[in-house]
């Protein structure tokens, strides 16, 4: 009779590699404060669509009360227009941290950069038109 473990149990071997545990990464705290303040740039550029929004609509409405008494055609707002310029600075958001979400903070800044100057642009191109 024996009082040691089975012969038969396998022993882990000293040297033998562990296969690779799953580790999220957390983010840093230079990483948090870019993603803060280019989320509070694209909010001021999405505040800036949704009062573009009610001055248009204000605008459309004096400019509408001068036609109907002068018997012209009403005009409508440009809907398309500042419905897009409202999603932009959301899309432009999501779309800059998908892409920047594995890469340095440094690198992360240039993304979030990029895409608030083309959401930047492409509103003003917008407004323009409207």
């Amino acid at each position: 009779m024996t009082t040691g473990a089975p012969e038969n149990t396998p022993q882990p071997q000293p040297n033998t590699p562990q296969p690779p545990q799953p580790h999220r990464e957390r983010m840093s705290l230079v990483r948090w404060a870019v993603v803060i303040l280019f989320g509070l740039l694209f909010a001021y550029d999405l505040f800036e669509a949704l009062a573009n929004l009610t001055g248009v609509l204000a605008v459309v409405d004096a400019e509408n009360a001068v036609r109907a008494s002068v018997d012209l055609d009403l005009i409508s707002p440009p809907w398309a227009l500042l419905v897009v310029t409202i999603v932009l600075p959301v899309a432009g958001f999501a779309i800059a941290a998908l892409v920047g979400r594995r890469h340095s903070a440094t690198t992360a800044a240039l993304v979030f950069a990029a895409g608030l100057a083309v959401v930047a642009a492409l509103t003003a191109s917008l407004t323009a038109l409207a």
